[in-house]
């Protein structure tokens, strides 16, 4: 078994809330991919990246993360998704567009790493989230 970290894929049009979200996450001990445009991150996955976990905004430019998430499906990602943004009833609308868990801006390190977590976990079976 390899002792690699979890590889992120971070996608969100905003510079700063890439860099700072990029290192809380590498600081939690996570590989960490951050594109700031969504038909970037699809790309990625068109060519083999195999991220596991995604993290997506809501609204960003070109691709809503919606349609990011509908194309790294068809491109063959079953990575798990969270929906990281601050559009209201965020959870609600994770779940309405196939998103795993959602995530409120602004939102408190350890609750992000948390969900990344619980993801994770869920995801190789090691125990119940």
């Amino acid at each position: 078994m390899s002792n690699a970290p979890p590889q992120l894929l971070l996608v969100d049009d905003e510079d700063v809330f890439l860099l700072l979200t990029r290192t809380l996450l590498e600081r939690a001990g996570f590989a960490v991919t951050p594109v700031s445009e969504s038909p970037l991150a699809v790309e990625l996955v068109e060519q083999g990246f195999r991220p596991d976990v995604i993290l997506l905004d809501f609204r960003m430019p070109v691709l809503t993360g919606p349609e990011v998430l509908k194309k790294l499906r068809a491109a063959g990602s079953s990575a798990p998704a969270v929906l990281v943004s601050a559009i209201r009833d965020v959870e609600r609308e994770g779940a309405l567009h196939g998103f795993d868990s959602a995530v409120a801006k602004p939102f408190s390190s350890k609750g992000l790493v948390d969900v990344v977590n619980g993801l994770l976990r869920r995801r190789s079976g090691s125990f119940p989230p």
